[in-house]
């Protein structure tokens, strides 16, 4: 039974996280993106398969992390591993962000440098 009530709090607690999150980084990631491309149906399009791709990582990811589970045989097991894994969600929340932001400067960066040369 402790094995149900972990697995569910820590689905409830990770899927929630991870929505309002990209919730927010949608909405105000979509003024950035119109600012780095010209055409604003591009930029819909690249925002909501940023959005996508961001969803089906992280939701694969709160779903994968169940096979690497111990046993739980306390209730300080529950709270020791849903921090653990609470915590695991949230750095690969912060590092996808990040990893995007570094990518999409450089392309830019580029591409402006080729647009000078010429």
């Amino acid at each position: 039974m402790k094995y149900y009530l972990a697995y569910l709090i820590y689905t409830l607690i990770s899927v929630f996280i991870t929505y309002k999150v990209g919730h927010r980084l949608n909405k105000d990631g979509g003024t950035w993106i119109n600012s780095l491309v010209t055409e604003e149906n591009v930029a819909k399009q690249i925002n909501s398969l940023l959005l996508l791709g961001y969803y089906l990582v992280n939701i694969g990811f709160i779903f994968y992390a169940f096979s690497t589970w111990g046993k739980i045989e306390s209730w300080e097991d529950i709270l020791i591993i849903l921090s653990h894994k609470i915590s695991i969600i949230l750095s690969l929340l912060g590092y996808l962000h990040y990893q995007n932001i570094i990518i999409i400067y450089i392309y830019f960066k580029f591409k402006n440098k080729l647009k000078w040369k010429l």
